[in-house]
């Protein structure tokens, strides 16, 4: 590293991923195995609720210029940066990166090395990724720019020196999806049915396991709560009124009495008053 650094913390647990290539390949050979359907090009217009207010189809404009409605009661929006597009009142916005690769010596860097406002990850084939630049003010502007290439050759000069002399491979651009306090927006959306699954930052690959976990767990209770409301609205209906029967008729008994001059002495169960029902006694 340059000279300028006397110390560094060694995280041993660290490790790094090819998310680019090798993660989204096996992703979707994993998600075709599972029959899930892929719409390349397509874009979701806007959203279609009922008379409730509740989600009821998605309005779809497909790669080849057809508009498509797709009838659903639940859908997920992970749509990263852009989802504010569709629903704006969601607090997400872009915020531009830029990177660049090198092609490094095999094992000429075997740790994932982080800077301030810098890091290198070393891929398997010497492949070194650096990033990135923090870019709000950019929007959705894309491109590489010279302030930005820039500001990526500063920060390898002053991590590791011999980078610099190390042939650049690719150079690319995306949009993290960002939130005012940087954290993701999980659970249920403005519309009964749409659930919010964005805004992750910088930690959108780090965090998609578990997005994917919680959101499965919402939806699923959620579907389990109303088939059992449901199935069982008889019997909720039913222990209801017994539970409203047994607060009102003690007391209904004991102002009737008491209109009528009787004395009374009303008893609970035993059971009852395990439960913490207690005994009344009255005059």
């Amino acid at each position: 590293i340059a000279a300028g650094w006397c110390t560094g913390l060694l995280f041993e647990q660290d490790g790094q991923i090819d998310n680019r290539r090798r993660l989204m390949r096996a992703l979707e050979r994993a998600c075709s195995r599972l029959g899930v359907q892929f719409e390349e090009g397509a874009e979701v217009q806007s959203l279609q609720a009922d008379g409730q207010g509740a989600l009821q189809a998605i309005s779809l404009r497909r790669a080849d210029g057809e508009l498509q409605l797709l009838p659903c009661q639940q859908a997920v929006l992970c749509s990263g940066a852009w989802s504010g597009q569709l629903l704006p009142e969601l607090p997400v916005f872009p915020v531009k990166g830029q990177m660049l690769s090198l092609q490094a010596p095999r094992q000429a860097l075997r740790r994932v090395l982080f800077g301030p406002g810098t890091y290198m990850v070393p891929r398997e084939d010497g492949l070194l990724v650096v990033g990135a630049t923090s870019e709000v003010e950019a929007g959705f502007a894309g491109g590489l720019t010279p302030a930005g290439q820039k500001q990526l050759q500063a920060g390898i000069e002053s991590l590791l020196p011999m980078a610099t002399h190390w042939p650049p491979m690719e150079r690319w651009w995306g949009f993290r999806p960002c939130t005012p306090d940087e954290g993701p927006l999980l659970g249920p959306g403005p519309t009964p049915g749409l659930w919010l699954a964005c805004g992750h930052h910088r930690n959108g690959v780090l965090l998609a396991a578990i997005t994917a976990v919680i959101i499965v767990v919402f939806i699923i209770d959620l579907l389990r709560w109303g088939v059992l409301k449901e199935k069982y609205a008889v019997l909720w209906l039913f222990f209801a009124a017994a539970a409203l029967f047994f607060a009102l008729v003690p007391s209904a008994l004991y102002w009737l009495t008491a209109q009528l001059g009787v004395e009374t002495c009303l008893l609970y169960t035993s059971d009852a008053a395990d439960e913490g029902l207690g005994v009344d006694l009255g005059g």
